[in-house]
């Protein structure tokens, strides 16, 4: 992402400080493979400065639109799905046994998130990770804000069945 740093207006530029990551997390998302996201992410940082979007815009939810559209395009074209290589979570202890249980909370976690329907998982990923309002992440997605409430709402639901038994084990070990 080195080429769209140096190539970019101070609106884009904090954009990109802002947003970096979370868009090249949101790609990884969806198209499962780092190489590919870092494209995706790229890609959709370049096409909106080449477009010129108004800077006195909130560029973000574009943004976000231009990458999933980029990104959906590219899982049609691949034929062979790869798994995600998925950052492990920063501890904020020193005691190992406690970072050793965070990393197995963020890794279940993150899985059962990767389980869910794709819109479900958008919304989710596009209001927790990458801390849009429902109307921004319906606006990024095409869909109305009652619709983006209603994947949510669904999501965390299969979220907490989901992961109620292993919540209690968790409680369970930190006693």
């Amino acid at each position: 992402m080195k080429e769209v740093r140096e190539k970019t207006n101070p609106a884009a530029q904090r954009l990109f400080e802002e947003k970096g990551d979370a868009l090249f997390a949101y790609c990884l998302t969806i198209l499962k493979n780092p190489a590919s996201a870092e494209d995706a992410a790229q890609e959709a940082f370049l096409r909106l400065i080449r477009n010129g979007a108004d800077p006195d815009r909130d560029l973000a939810p574009l943004l976000f639109t231009i990458a999933r559209n980029i990104c959906l395009n590219e899982r049609k074209r691949l034929t062979v799905r790869h798994r995600a290589v998925l950052p492990q979570p920063t501890a904020t202890t020193e005691n190992p046994q406690k970072r050793a249980m965070a990393a197995r909370i963020s890794a279940r976690v993150r899985a059962e998130i990767d389980r869910l329907p794709i819109r479900q998982r958008e919304v989710s990923l596009l209001t927790f990770e990458s801390g849009f309002t429902l109307s921004e992440a319906s606006e990024i997605l095409g869909i109305s804000p009652g619709t983006a409430a209603s994947h949510k709402a669904r999501a965390l639901k299969t979220l907490r069945a989901e992961l109620e038994h292993d919540y209690k084990e968790w409680m369970r070990d930190v006693d």
